[in-house]
């Protein structure tokens, strides 16, 4: 029992469950639309920067171009340009997949690495993934043995599905717009000041 001539109160300790305070491990800082789209702007700038320096590389001269580049040929350097810009169209499709949560100070470090990866998963030289994100992830997607493309050989994608028109099919006929005479336009002109 405590001394009634101390007039300090008595505390209880106070004891959270372990099921209402989150583990350390599993929080994630939220991210919102504005971080989002600030994500993805990043992302296109870089992007755009690396196809522009390629696209520059391409049409200087072999031997002003940089030391990297010069004894690429022009088929190597339309090759390169087709990678990065096949690599730039997945990066900005999988913003949050490769940009998670992180803020702008730490996106900018990470996306040479980030911008590596996908021109390597584009080229087809992906080694073993070296950090938790998987950029080959996507939806599973049964492939059939007699589909699956060899190594070497790109498969076409048809982008845009268009009805099929046969050759006969009617055609409607064009008639230009009915043209006024200058007298037509004149007269209107004096009928608007009466």
């Amino acid at each position: 029992m405590t001394n009634p001539l101390n007039r300090e109160l008595a505390t209880t300790p106070t004891i959270v469950p372990a099921s209402f305070s989150p583990a350390p491990e599993t929080y994630e800082r939220q991210v919102g639309q504005e971080l989002r789209a600030r994500q993805a702007q990043l992302g296109q700038g870089y992007t755009l920067k690396q196809v522009d320096y390629l696209k520059m590389q391409q049409h200087r001269s072999p031997y002003k171009r940089d030391v990297a580049w010069q004894g690429v040929s022009e088929e190597g350097m339309a090759h390169a340009l087709k990678v990065a810009n096949t690599a730039r169209t997945l990066m900005l499709q999988d913003v949050p997949v490769w940009a998670g949560s992180l803020d702008e100070d730490e996106l900018q470090n990470a996306l040479p690495d980030i911008w590596n990866r996908y021109v390597e998963l584009v080229s087809g030289t992906t080694p073993a993934p070296k950090s938790t994100v998987d950029l080959t992830a996507g939806p599973e997607v049964p492939v059939k043995p007699e589909e699956a493309p060899e190594a070497g050989e790109a498969t076409p994608v048809q982008v845009i599905f268009r009805p099929t028109i046969p050759a006969d099919a009617p055609r409607s006929e064009v008639e230009a717009p009915k043209q006024l005479s200058l007298g037509e336009i004149l007269a209107k002109i004096e009928a608007g000041k009466k």
